[in-house]
């Protein structure tokens, strides 16, 4: 059984290195023309759910469907998280010619609370993250080797 490896880099982050992905999106808005685009998420198995950071909805157009959310705490404050249907998230694998579809029904989208000036101020330097929803959903393992500057996800 070949196993695929998605390369990820190591990067500084928040005082020490970092595994992150190199993700490419395509979002297709309920109205409007799709989104292309790409984004370095942290694979963080310390987070529950994928989401996609304020920075990078920004960027890439991004507009949540404010028809629900619910509040969240990442990084030690409260965002909003509102469900965005309609992404397709895809990742090259380390053989530079197999693209692996990482896509799931619903992506994150985490937005800083109004008035809140600890919500927006931690907003503004997260990350888009890939959590443990996505590695089980897909059956991906972390390998993270620091010391030897190896990062990859392996899909089983």
């Amino acid at each position: 059984m070949i196993r695929m490896k998605i390369p990820l880099l190591i990067r500084k982050y928040s005082e020490g290195l970092k595994p992150f992905c190199e993700l490419h999106i395509r979002y297709t808005p309920s109205t409007g023309r799709p989104v292309r685009g790409v984004c370095h998420a942290f694979v963080d198995t310390g987070s529950p759910i994928t989401f996609i950071s304020q920075t990078d909805a920004n960027r890439l157009n991004i507009q949540p469907s404010k028809v629900s959310s619910r509040t969240m705490r990442i990084g030690g404050s409260p965002v909003l998280m509102y469900s965005v249907k309609n992404m397709k998230i895809k990742v090259m694998c380390e053989d530079n010619k197999t693209i692996c579809d990482l896509s799931l029904p619903t992506i994150g989208l985490a937005l800083p609370i109004p008035n809140n000036t600890q919500s927006i101020k931690n907003a503004k330097t997260l990350p888009s993250i890939i959590g443990v929803d996505m590695l089980k959903y897909h059956k991906l393992a972390l390998y993270f080797d620091v010391a030897n500057d190896i990062s990859y996800l392996e899909k089983h």
